[in-house]
């Protein structure tokens, strides 16, 4: 049987103060962690921007949009971990902290019971229940068993997926993630290499799902080797107990309710317009949709990786101080990347993909890019209630969010097609900002209101100036190749983040801008940089 007898023998065990149970896994310090996942989250951009164009050209449109279709099903999927994931990852940091490995490996157990049972029971359901589904999307009957098909082959996908992740928190909650970015990221490497492969000799989106599952299950493999590895004596099997499945749903049941607003948010709008459109639609979305919310996770890549910190923090006054810092830089990047990203996104477009993708998709992709920024701003204090064990704030902020795009889908969609899910993804934006607002208030109180104009309105304001700046500016050049794509956005990147920044030093007083500043002009390596042009300069 794969589930043990479920008891609560193992609570009564003393906790294991080991060193030798934890002796692999030295935690990296939080920079280090934040550029591994902001190194990964890179290469995934980089990975889907060559990927891309070679699908959509050698599968065709109609069998992209299938494929994304397929990828949608597992991200709906992903509510059924019922919160579990987020739930195991703070529990198993918390244990690791106490060096309990019988915490540990309690709440895990219950993690792996859980899980196996719902993969089961999705695949199950999919097994027979996939013909039934594909007739809901709109597709030719001639294809109705292809779709079948490729449902069912995405319920073991998602089923791989699930309890891969479910390993992967291992390094996470040890603070390696520089080892789970490794991971990933060769994972995403040899699967698209083999997407390439399989679309250029003319195989069709089936065996592409196929090749999805192969790696997938390849990458579980790898993933329980490592996590064995870092902590040699965690379960790799499910063994369940009442108190940790306690722990997990306790926790679990917000982050359950969030992830279904999450995929509310992600995900509604790509189904209602493969069902009301059909997946051409689906495509124009998903392409830039795909590029703006990778370039969302690098800007965020840090700041997950300080829930962490969060959890096992107590100085208050350490954890506010996070707290503005990392608002402050979210907001900082995103307004230097996505304010150019929407300027530039039909030259992007007509470059990448071609000149007919770029006018159906490009509106919808600059609505998208400017959305992108206010959850940017409030994925801090997100992950400060997260990490402090109040996750139903989160989960109010995403239901509206998510409620935003998916009524605005249904209402907006059969007019507008795929720029009625851009307009509902920037409607999102009062969400997020109000959630911002509302939990900035319980944090620092009424009396912040300085500190909230510069961390977050000079920002956000700047970016509205600066987008109709750039467009205007924009406006003055022809037609654009990829010299002068990368150049006017580089140069639209590099002036905007100096305005941001330089608007937060006017402030004076100390701040992150501030800190950053002298640290990069006391930098050994610019010291080296300024004396060699100085040399230069003698010569």
């Amino acid at each position: 049987m794969l589930l043990a007898a479920i008891g609560d023998k193992e609570v009564t065990e003393a906790p294991m103060a080991s060193t030798t149970s934890v002796q692999n896994a030295r935690p990296m310090g939080a920079l280090t962690n934040a550029g591994w996942n902001a190194f990964a989250t890179i290469c995934s951009i980089a990975i889907s921007f060559l990927l891309a164009p070679v699908l959509i050209r050698n599968l065709g449109t109609e069998q992209y949009g299938l494929l994304l279709v397929v990828w949608s099903v597992t991200g709906v999927l992903s509510i059924t971990n019922l919160g579990v994931g987020e739930a195991t990852l703070r529990y198993v940091a918390h244990y690791l902290g106490d060096r309990d490995l019988a915490g540990v490996n309690r709440v895990f157990g219950a993690t792996l019971s859980f899980y196996v049972v719902v993969c089961g029971i999705v695949t199950g359901v999919f097994l027979f229940a996939g013909p039934v589904v594909a007739t809901l999307l709109k597709v030719p009957a001639g294809e109705y068993p292809l779709v079948g098909s490729l449902l069912r082959l995405a319920a073991l996908l998602f089923s791989l997926g699930m309890i891969s992740n479910a390993f992967q928190s291992i390094p996470m909650a040890l603070q390696r993630y520089d080892i789970s970015s490794k991971v990933g990221t060769g994972q995403g490497i040899i699967r698209s290499i083999g997407f390439v492969v399989l679309a250029i000799s003319g195989f069709g989106v089936l065996h592409v799902v196929l090749w999805d599952v192969l790696i997938a299950f390849a990458t579980l493999c790898v993933r329980v080797g490592v996590a064995r590895t870092l902590l040699p004596g965690v379960l790799w099997v499910p063994k369940a107990s009442l108190a940790g499945l306690r722990e997990i749903f306790g926790y679990g049941m917000f982050s359950f309710l969030t992830q279904i607003f999450l995929s509310l948010y992600r995900e509604s709008g790509k189904l209602i317009l493969g069902n009301r459109v059909g997946p051409s639609g689906v495509a124009y979305l998903g392409a830039p949709d795909s590029v703006a919310y990778n370039i969302y996770m690098v800007v965020i890549s840090g700041i997950e990786t300080l829930m962490p910190r969060f959890s096992a923090n107590r100085d208050a006054r350490t954890a506010n101080a996070l707290v503005v810092n990392a608002t402050w830089a979210a907001l900082a990047a995103a307004v230097a990347l996505f304010i150019p990203l929407a300027t530039l996104m039909a030259d992007f477009l007509r470059l990448w993909i071609g000149p007919e993708f770029a006018r159906e998709g490009a509106p919808v992709g600059q609505l998208l890019a400017i959305s992108f920024i206010a959850p940017a701003g409030f994925a801090p204090i997100a992950t400060f209630f997260r990490g402090s064990g109040k996750p139903g704030y989160v989960t109010i902020v995403m239901a509206s969010a998510g409620s935003a795009v998916l009524f605005a889908s249904v209402l907006l969609v059969p007019a507008h097609g795929p720029v009625g899910v851009g307009y509902g993804y920037l409607l999102s934006s009062i969400g997020w900002l109000s959630g911002l607002l509302w939990g900035w208030f319980r944090i620092f109180g009424g009396r912040s209101i300085i500190l909230l104009t510069r961390t977050v309105g000079v920002p956000l304001l700047l970016a509205g100036a600066v987008f109709t700046a750039q467009v205007a500016i924009r406006g003055h050049f022809g037609e654009v190749g990829w010299l002068g794509l990368f150049v006017l956005g580089g140069v639209f990147a590099g002036l905007t983040g100096l305005l941001v920044i330089g608007a937060d030093l006017l402030f004076g007083g100390d701040s992150l801008s501030r800190r950053v500043l002298e640290r990069a002009f006391r930098s050994r390596q610019i010291d080296a940089i300024c004396n060699r042009i100085r040399l230069w300069q003698a010569r």
